[in-house]
C-alpha cells in the first residue's frame, strides 16, 4: 500500500490534483448554466402563461365558443405541461451536479482489456458525468465496471454487462479522498486489510442519520449488491457487518439497473423500529434516489386493511402449518355472512357456501374466493338489472348506484368470516392480530400485486405469522430478507428454516453471508462473538484499530450501583460522541432516568429522537438496528441476560450496539454468560 497526503515532491499527487481541479471547474460550470437555465425557464413559463391568460377568450355561449375555450385551455395545459417536464429534467440534473460538487469521485482503477490492449483509467464516483464532447469523465459506482474496484483484487479479473463476461487486468486501484476540489490525501490499495479509507470512516463519530458507504463498500458486501436479480435474497450477516448499508446500497443499485422500468413506489422497505427509519431516511436521497415507501407493522396493517393491535404480534408453533391445512378445510354455512343492502338480504350465507362448494376444484384461498366474488357480483346484475330501463350500460350504472353497499361487502370479500375458518382450522380460539391478519390475507388473497421489491430488514424479530402475512399481500414481488440470528431477543420469533420455508417459490432462497465486523473494535467483536453458537464465528473479523478491553463492574448493592453508574458515564464521556446506557428491564431505565437527571436523555418509545452526542437511556428492543460510540449496559446480571439461548441473544445483541468503548455494570454478579 502507499500513501499519500500532501503534495511536496509527490508527481502522482500533483497530478491527481491537476485533474480534479480539471473535473471540478466543469462540474462547477455545468451547475451554474444549470441554474441559468431553470432560471430562464422559469421566466419563460410566466411570460408564456401570462401572454396565453390575456389571449384566451372564455366564452360559453355556445356550443362551438365552448369547445373553443375548452381547445384554448387544452394547449395552456399541454404547454405547462410540457414546461414542467423540462423543469424536473433541470431540477435533477442540478442535484446531481451537486452531489459531485461535494466530493466529485473517490477512486481510479486503470484497466487493460487483452494483452496488447490499451490502458484505460476510470474515476469513480457517486454519479455518472461526461464532458462538452461527451467523453465520460466519471463512473457511477454501480455501473458494472465498477465492480472491478469494489472486487478489491489487482490482476486478471472480469465484469459482467448484460450477461456477456467482460475480462480484463486490474492494473491500479486507486483510493481518493476529496473535498469539493482539494485532494487530501490518495491510497493505492489491493485488498480489504489495507483500506485506509474504510478505516478513516470507521473512525467517525456516531451521527444522528446513517451515513453513504459508496467508497467504501467491502468485497462481501459488493457481492450482495450487486448480486443477480432472484425471487429471495436472504443475507445472513453478524452485527455491525453493514446488513443495513448493503440494504440501502442493494436498492439504489435496483434502481440505476432498472432507471427505466422500476420507480421508488414500486419498493418496499420493512422495519419494526420507527427511530431506524428516520436514521437510514437521508442515504438514498444522498445518492440521488428517492427513498422507498418505508413501513412498519402498524403501517402494513393500515395498508392491508387488516386492522387489530400492532402490538399483537405473537404466533403459535403451530400457525407455521396453516397454508397446508387451510387447503384441507370444508367451509360450512357458518363461514359466510350474508350480503345485504341495506335492509335487503341479495345472497344468504348458504347461496355464498353453493358458489364456494361449487368451485371446490381450486383450494381453498385466494384462488377460489376470488371465482365465488366475481360470481356473486355476475348475479348480482343478472338478478336485479330487470328492474331497469334503458341500455345495459345504463342498467348497470343503475345497480352500481343502487346496489353500491352490497357490491361493496362482495369486492372486499367482507361476507367472508375469516377469523372463525382460521380458528376452525388451526383448532383454537386463542388467535393473535398478526395470525388474523395472515389468515385474512392467505384466505381472501387480498394483495398488492404492484410492489415489486420488498426488503425486510432484521428479519429474525418477525413472527412467522407477521412474514405470511407480508408474503401474501405482496405475492409478486421479489425480497431481499436481512437478518442475524443471533439477535432475536423475542419469544416466539420465526427460525430461519421458518423463514426459508414461507419465501420459498419455485427455488430455495439464495443465501449470502456477512461475516466481517465494520462497526465495533476487535476487543468488542470478540466479546460479542464469543456468544455465538453458530459454526460461522470462527470466521469472524473486525477491521477496526485496537481499541479498549470492555469493562466488567459488578457491584455489591443498589449505592454502590448508583455511584459506579455515574462514575463510568463520566468516565466514557471524556470523549466526544453518544453514549447508549443500554437496559435489559424497564425499571432499571426509569432508575437510571432519575439518577441522571439531565445528563441523559431518556427514550421512552419507538417515535424518540437520538441525539448526535451525550447520553441516552433506552430499553433494548429499542436499541435494536442502533449504534452508539460507547455503550453502558446498566443491569448485566443474570436477571436481564439469564443462561440460555435467548439471554445469550440479548447479551450479545447489546453488546454489539458498542463500536469504540463498553462498561458491563451490575447489582450483584454479572451474568454467567460472560464467565
Amino acid at each position: 500500500m502507499q500513501e499519500q497526503t500532501g503534495a511536496g515532491a509527490d508527481p502522482v499527487f500533483e497530478m491527481e490534483q491537476e485533474r480534479l481541479t480539471r473535473v471540478y471547474a466543469l462540474i462547477v460550470r455545468k451547475l451554474e448554466e444549470t441554474h441559468v437555465s431553470i432560471r430562464d425557464l422559469e421566466k419563460e413559463v410566466a411570460e408564456e402563461k401570462e401572454k396565453l391568460s390575456e389571449d384566451m377568450a372564455l366564452n360559453y355561449d355556445s356550443d362551438t365558443t365552448a369547445m373553443e375555450t375548452y381547445a384554448e385551455f387544452e394547449v395552456l395545459n399541454r404547454a405547462v405541461d410540457a414546461y414542467n417536464i423540462e423543469r424536473t429534467s433541470l431540477g435533477r440534473r442540478a442535484a446531481v451536479l451537486a452531489r459531485l460538487k461535494k466530493s466529485p469521485y473517490f477512486a481510479r482503477i486503470s484497466i487493460r482489456r487483452g494483452p496488447s490492449g490499451q490502458v484505460r483509467d476510470l474515476y469513480i464516483g457517486p454519479e455518472g458525468f461526461m464532458d462538452d464532447d461527451n467523453q465520460r469523465l466519471i463512473v457511477d459506482w454501480r455501473a458494472p465496471v465498477a465492480e472491478l474496484y469494489y472486487n478489491q483484487e489487482n490482476g486478471p479479473t472480469s465484469y459482467t454487462v448484460d450477461g456477456r463476461t467482460i475480462r480484463a487486468d486490474l492494473l491500479l486501484r486507486r483510493q481518493l479522498k476529496i473535498r469539493e476540489d482539494s485532494l487530501l490525501a490518495w491510497f493505492d490499495t489491493t485488498v480489504a486489510l489495507e483500506d485506509p479509507l474504510l478505516i478513516e470512516s470507521l473512525s467517525r463519530r456516531h451521527t444522528s442519520e446513517m451515513q453513504d458507504i459508496t467508497a467504501t463498500i467491502q468485497k462481501e458486501q459488493n457481492a450482495v449488491i450487486r448480486h443477480k436479480d432472484v425471487g429471495c435474497l436472504l443475507v445472513r450477516g453478524i452485527a455491525g457487518s453493514g446488513k443495513t448499508s448493503v440494504l440501502l446500497q442493494r436498492i439504489a443499485y435496483l434502481f440505476f439497473r432498472n432507471r427505466e422500468t422500476l420507480k421508488p413506489d414500486e419498493v418496499c422497505l420493512i422495519t419494526l423500529n420507527p427511530v431506524f427509519r428516520r436514521y437510514i431516511r437521508q442515504v438514498l436521497p444522498g445518492m440521488g434516489e428517492t427513498n422507498p415507501r418505508t413501513l412498519i407493522w402498524k403501517d402494513f396493517l393500515q395498508m392491508s386493511g387488516s386492522g387489530g393491535d400492532p402490538a399483537d404480534t405473537d404466533c403459535g408453533e403451530d400457525f407455521a402449518s396453516f397454508p397446508e391445512a387451510m387447503g384441507a378445510y370444508e367451509p360450512t354455512a357458518e363461514d359466510f355472512v350474508p350480503v345485504r343492502n341495506g335492509e335487503e338480504r341479495v345472497f344468504s350465507a348458504g347461496e355464498i357456501l353453493d358458489y364456494c362448494r361449487a368451485n371446490d376444484h381450486f383450494p381453498l384461498g385466494g384462488t377460489r374466493m376470488g371465482v365465488v366474488r366475481d360470481l356473486l357480483e355476475e348475479r348480482l346484475f343478472e338478478k336485479e338489472a330487470h328492474k331497469f330501463k334503458g341500455s345495459e350500460n345504463k342498467k348497470k350504472k343503475r345497480v352500481e348506484s343502487e346496489y353500491a353497499s352490497a357490491l361493496s361487502q362482495i369486492r372486499s370479500l367482507s361476507f367472508v368470516r375469516t377469523d372463525r375458518m382460521a380458528r376452525h382450522i388451526l383448532g383454537r380460539e386463542d388467535l393473535t392480530g398478526a395470525e388474523l391478519c395472515a389468515a385474512r390475507l392467505l384466505l381472501t388473497g387480498t394483495c398488492d400485486k404492484r410492489i415489486r421489491y420488498v426488503m425486510i430488514d432484521e428479519i429474525q424479530d418477525y413472527t412467522a405469522a407477521q412474514l405470511m402475512a407480508i408474503r401474501a399481500w405482496f405475492p409478486a414481488a421479489k425480497y431481499m430478507l436481512l437478518g442475524d440470528e443471533n439477535q432475536a431477543i423475542a419469544e416466539g420469533r420465526a427460525t430461519m428454516d421458518q423463514v426459508r420455508r414461507i419465501f420459498r417459490t419455485r427455488r430455495e432462497p439464495s443465501e449470502l453471508s456477512l461475516l466481517t465486523s465494520y462497526r465495533s473494535s476487535p476487543e468488542i467483536t470478540a466479546l460479542f462473538t464469543s456468544l455465538m453458537e453458530d459454526k460461522e464465528a470462527v470466521r469472524v473479523r473486525s477491521v477496526r484499530r485496537p481499541g479498549e478491553a470492555p469493562l466488567f463492574r459488578p457491584c455489591r448493592n443498589r449505592q454502590e450501583w448508583e455511584s459506579c453508574l455515574i462514575r463510568t458515564l463520566e468516565e466514557l464521556e471524556e470523549k466526544e460522541g453518544l453514549t447508549g446506557i443500554l437496559c435489559a428491564q424497564k425499571k432499571t431505565a426509569e432508575r437510571a432516568s432519575a439518577l441522571l437527571g439531565d445528563r441523559a436523555v431518556r427514550i421512552r418509545s419507538e417515535s424518540g429522537r437520538l441525539p448526535v452526542s451525550g447520553a441516552v437511556i433506552l430499553d433494548l428492543p429499542l436499541a435494536k438496528g442502533l449504534e452508539f460510540d460507547r455503550v453502558i449496559l446498566a443491569d448485566a446480571g443474570p436477571d436481564s441476560y439469564p443462561d440460555s439461548l435467548l439471554g445469550r441473544h440479548r447479551l450479545y445483541t447489546a453488546v454489539s450496539r458498542a463500536t469504540h468503548r463498553i462498561a458491563l455494570l451490575s447489582e450483584g454478579p454479572l451474568t454467567p454468560l460472560l464467565k
